[in-house]
Formats: structure tokens, C-alpha cells, sequence
């Protein structure tokens, strides 16, 4: 290493259990919530149950997607009732009113395009 020949295998501890955690311990008296966010911060290998981490990224995707389609639903809904607003100011001759609009419904648009 550093540009030095190595001429010796790495040293291997064979008379380590391969079920040992790994350097992940078991905290006493941690709450679930604690070992949610260890285990969402830790990699793959730096936790005793990689199963369990898995299934907590996953769920954390899913609810993300889930917040998110539920946002684009929300601005959808948004940017039709400022359109109808909009339509009814037009018509009535309420151009003041139609302007505030019509910049509310451009912010809600360029929401939607970042959702």
C-alpha cells in the first residue's frame, strides 16, 4: 500500500462468528423510534438485522411516493380552482383580480413541474 509490495496475505480472524453483529450492538434500553433512525442512517453491513433495514427504506420510499403523488393531487386541484377563479374574473371584468390569479396559478404550475 502507499506504493509499498505487499507480500503477506491480510491478516483474517477465523475464529470470528460469522452471526456476530458485526459492530452492531444491541442498545439497551434503545426505543423503537431510536433504532428506526440508527438503522436508516446505518449501511447494509453496519447493522445486526439487514432484513429489518431493508423493509424501513422501503416503507420510507413508499410513504415518500406516497406524500408525493398526494402532493401533485393537492397543486392539480389547486391550479383548476385558480383557473375557474381566473375565468370568472376575466368575465366579469375584474382584470385585478384575474392578474393576482393568474401569478398565483403560474407558482402553482411551477410547483407541479418540480413535483
Amino acid at each position: 500500500m502507499n506504493g509499498q509490495a505487499i507480500d503477506r496475505l491480510p491478516n483474517y480472524d477465523y475464529d470470528v462468528d460469522p452471526q456476530q453483529n458485526d459492530g452492531d450492538e444491541e442498545m439497551p434500553g434503545e426505543l423503537p423510534d431510536e433504532r428506526r433512525t440508527r438503522y436508516l442512517n446505518s449501511e447494509q453491513g453496519e447493522v445486526s438485522d439487514p432484513d429489518e433495514r431493508t423493509n424501513l427504506h422501503y416503507d420510507a420510499y413508499e410513504r415518500m411516493r406516497a406524500y408525493s403523488q398526494a402532493n401533485r393531487i393537492r397543486l392539480t386541484r389547486a391550479a383548476n380552482t385558480l383557473r375557474q377563479r381566473h375565468d370568472e374574473a376575466a368575465t366579469q371584468g375584474n382584470w385585478e383580480e384575474a392578474a393576482g390569479v393568474l401569478r398565483a396559478l403560474h407558482e402553482v404550475e411551477s410547483l407541479m413541474d418540480i413535483a
